[in-house]
């Protein structure tokens, strides 16, 4: 008998906590540091996969990442599913750049951003920069803009 879409979501972030702590584990009880060097990169691997996996199934476990995928994906008119995966069709670029340009104006690193949105942090700093160029020419994205950092400042 199959399991329903909620049992697999709970089944899924089990599986991730579990190995995520099991590999935490392993890089506590390494004695060498270059080896305890090693078993954190996998760690942090580890964990970024989970978050990615997860965030395909049920959305970002990050609270702050889930309010403003929320405020983006009403503000676009778009699913918030539709800002986990990579589309070049208008405007789903411009509302993931959107959301990582607001992640990370709330003190998020271009890394852990990219941790939570599966793609590096190179990329981040490029859309991040291409939202703001587009934003010079287009007073609709600024008006988004403006409308989402209010919206996330009453929900703070």
């Amino acid at each position: 008998m199959p399991l329903a879409c909620n049992e697999l979501d709970r089944c899924s972030a089990l599986i991730c906590d579990i190995v995520q702590s099991k590999v935490l584990r392993i890089v506590t009880q390494v004695d060498k540091k270059e080896a305890r060097q090693i078993a954190a990169a996998v760690y942090t691997e580890v964990r970024a996969f989970c978050d990615m996996e997860l965030a395909k199934l049920q959305g970002p476990r990050d609270p702050v990442l889930r309010q403003i995928e929320g405020i983006i994906a009403e503000l676009f008119r778009l699913d918030p599913a539709d800002l986990r995966v990579d589309s070049r069709t208008w405007p789903k670029p411009a509302a993931r750049g959107m959301m990582f340009l607001l992640l990370h104006e709330t003190g998020c690193s271009a890394k852990r951003c990219g941790e939570m949105g599966g793609v590096t942090s190179r990329t981040i700093k490029y859309r991040i920069k291409a939202i703001r160029d587009e934003m010079e020419t287009s007073p609709e994205l600024v008006g988004i803009y403006k409308t989402a950092k209010t919206r996330l400042r009453s929900h703070e």
